[in-house]
């Protein structure tokens, strides 16, 4: 918190306690506009799903970047097994 100091010459009517107090009045009446502002209940809930969602997302494209690879790569050696045992047919 940040006290106002000023010379008794230039302000005589308020003294530093009156300035403290002042101070500390206008700190409360801060804190509790701020206080409204704050989200609360599904809001605060949702702000805090926004606030991860990007992590979330990258994650997510990642894992299903990995999973389209591993399935491409699990048709194409299933195919080529496929074709291993008909030209081994073939052959017989």
């Amino acid at each position: 918190m940040q006290t106002l100091d000023y010379d008794a010459e230039d302000m005589a009517a308020l003294n530093n306690e009156d300035w403290k107090n002042i101070g500390k009045k206008i700190d409360a009446a801060i804190a509790n506009a701020l206080a409204d502002l704050r989200p609360t209940g599904w809001a605060n809930a949702v702000l805090k799903l926004r606030q991860i969602g990007t992590l979330a997302n990258i994650s997510a494209v990642f894992l299903a970047l990995m999973a389209i690879t591993i399935g491409a790569l699990y048709q194409s050696f299933a195919h080529e097994k496929k074709l291993n045992s008909e030209r081994i047919l073939k052959i017989a």
